[in-house]
């Protein structure tokens, strides 16, 4: 299970790296707060979080789905960040097992 984290950790941060590359910075891939530098699409922590939530059976799943909600709240993303986010790992967890 920890490796496969990893993978998908290191699958998000490629995702990022290929999105600054082709779409640059713009009002998509910034993030909410100035301070941060970096880009926020997608959102690293909501790709681990959806695969999390994706990959478990255990009712504790639900839990990560505050992970794409405290990233809004504490603004290093957007909503729709995170909602993307969210959804690559869904989608990773169907091909990383």
């Amino acid at each position: 299970m920890i490796s496969q984290v990893f993978i998908v950790a290191i699958i998000a941060k490629i995702l990022k790296i290929l999105v600054q590359i082709f779409i640059g910075r713009n009002i998509i891939t910034n993030r909410p707060c100035e301070k941060m530098k970096s880009i926020g699409m997608p959102s690293g922590h909501s790709v681990i979080a959806g695969y999390m939530f994706s990959y478990t059976d255990n009712p504790i799943k639900y839990i990560t789905l505050l992970v794409p909600v405290t990233r809004v709240v504490m603004k290093y993303h957007t909503i729709l960040q995170t909602v993307i986010g969210f959804t690559i790992g869904i989608f990773l967890s169907e091909y990383i097992k």
